[in-house]
């Protein structure tokens, strides 16, 4: 019998959950050949998104390969996929609006400015276009045994 260590045992969770993020990206209909997504903590507006190769350990292998901002919408897209194997997009900046705010006027509640090293995280398996950069996705970047 194989005795997993705990990180093993997480890999299938990651692969699993990166897959199903994936799922959840923006709507956009732009080119199959293209990556597409939405960063969201509440819609992330004007969000800098940059996407990299990753190296062994899950960590950006180089300068991005690309660069994009996210819309009203916290949407954003690629028009080309940069690379083959999987890849890392990393958002940093953008205001959202503070869903936990009880102001019962949306336009009056509360806005939180992201800094320039303040973002989220997301790994896209190879093979998908489209994905969502959120919370959730932050946690299980940072449980994945390629980045442990």
């Amino acid at each position: 019998m194989i005795d997993l260590s705990p990180r093993a045992r997480l890999l299938p969770l990651a692969l699993i959950s990166a897959t199903a993020l994936a799922a959840c990206g923006g709507g956009s209909t732009s080119s199959p050949s293209g990556i597409q997504g939405t960063a969201s903590k509440g819609p992330l507006v004007n969000a800098s998104i940059e996407i990299y190769a990753i190296d062994a350990a899950g960590l950006p292998a180089g300068d991005p390969l690309g660069v994009a901002t996210t819309d009203a919408n916290g949407e954003f897209s690629f028009s080309e996929r940069p690379a083959e194997g999987p890849l890392l997009l990393i958002s940093t900046g953008g205001t959202y609006i503070d869903e936990g705010d009880p102001e019962p006027d949306p336009a009056a509640r509360r806005q939180i400015t992201l800094g320039a090293q303040e973002g989220l995280r997301s790994l896209l398996p190879a093979g998908q276009n489209s994905l969502a950069i959120t919370p959730f996705s932050q946690i299980v970047y940072q449980l994945s045994p390629i980045h442990i």
